[in-house]
């Protein structure tokens, strides 16, 4: 899936990646990697290459000049940490899958599968390392919620500020979209801050 967008787009990246290389792709941009990381990876690939060539061949004892770095890779290098980034979030979006839809739209359908139900505890929390590698402008923090009962993801959203005005829009779409979410216990880093917002979205249960 990922070599064929990268087939449709190649004005943002005009390189053929090896498939090793798209394999490293679909695993580390999901995982603690980020592009820069990726990026890296391949510039030191292709240097070892080139020490490698060398190596060969001065061990035949040549009479002409080592060919330079740059006749080595006939002047093509590896994408840089943006475009490496733009493809992967254009795969990641595109619905030419198997089953029709995208990803990013697999992803949503999975979180909102989770049910909260009524003797359910959830946990809403707003974290900052987890967003260290994106290097997204604007982006300052995480907001997670948890399903207690299982540790299912039910939220995550990266978003501007800690205000609560950031993630009211998907706390309704999360619970609109579920077909069970009426916890009785939430549990917030922020408490006892935002208990308007949360009663107002979530609503309130009588003892």
């Amino acid at each position: 899936m990922f070599v064929k967008h990268i087939r449709s787009i190649r004005d943002m990246l005009p390189v053929h990646l090896a498939e090793c290389i798209t394999s490293d792709l679909d695993i580390l941009m999901k995982t603690y990697a980020s592009d820069s990381f990726i990026s890296r990876k391949m510039y030191r690939r292709l240097c070892n290459a080139y020490v490698s060539k060398v190596q060969k061949y001065l061990s035949k004892n040549p009479s002409a000049e080592i060919p330079l770095y740059y006749d080595f890779t006939n002047g093509f290098y590896p994408p840089s940490p943006g475009s490496i980034r733009k493809v992967f979030e254009s795969a990641e979006e595109s619905a030419e899958t198997p089953y029709g839809y995208s990803f990013k739209e697999r992803y949503t359908r999975e979180l909102h599968s989770v049910d909260v139900q009524p003797d359910e505890a959830v946990a809403f929390d707003w974290t900052f390392q987890l967003i260290k590698n994106y290097l997204l402008p604007g982006d300052k923090a995480a907001f997670t919620g948890i399903k207690g009962k299982t540790n299912e993801i039910i939220s995550l959203l990266i978003v501007p500020s800690t205000k609560t005005a950031d993630v009211s829009h998907a706390l309704i779409q999360s619970r609109q979209k579920r077909e069970s979410f009426s916890p009785s216990v939430v549990y917030t880093d922020t408490c006892p801050n935002a208990m308007v917002f949360y009663k107002a979205i979530l609503g309130t249960r009588s003892k």
